[in-house]
């Protein structure tokens, strides 16, 4: 038997809902969005080039608790878990979504701008050589 194994680096497009599964196992149920994008060489932009793909990703149990009030609508995450494909028909419309399935995830923090860190163009604010001591 094979296995495959998902990598998602997204931000994740609503807002988590922590519920219970019957049994009271804790479930995180979010959704992560991909596009496959590549770099213009002519313009230097960005240009998506293809359809968005829609992942549903479930955490369980203790992981579900712990990331429940870090992650909302637009925290950039990776996921990482087994693909499934999960096949739908409703009103006579038919589709289908990935499911990732083992999940772990981890949170893509960036960093808070320092209010009391001097500007980058302030020349003084960085030493460029010389003494470090007091010359007198």
């Amino acid at each position: 038997m094979t296995s495959s194994t998902i990598r998602l680096d997204a931000f994740v497009a609503n807002e988590p809902k922590l519920g219970r599964l019957p049994n009271g196992t804790p479930v995180l149920d979010l959704r992560l969005p991909h596009t496959p994008r590549r770099l213009n060489e002519l313009t230097k932009q960005w240009e998506n080039v293809g359809e968005t793909t829609w992942h549903s990703v479930s955490l369980f149990g203790d992981e579900a608790e712990l990331y429940a009030p870090h992650v909302g609508k637009g925290t950039r995450v990776v996921v990482t878990g087994t693909p499934e494909l999960r096949l739908w028909s409703k009103d006579g419309r038919h589709g289908g979504e990935i499911v990732v399935k083992s999940a772990s995830i981890a949170l893509k923090l960036r960093p808070k701008p320092n209010p009391a860190a001097p500007p980058a163009d302030d020349a003084w604010a960085t030493p460029t050589g010389g003494q470090d001591e007091t010359p007198w």
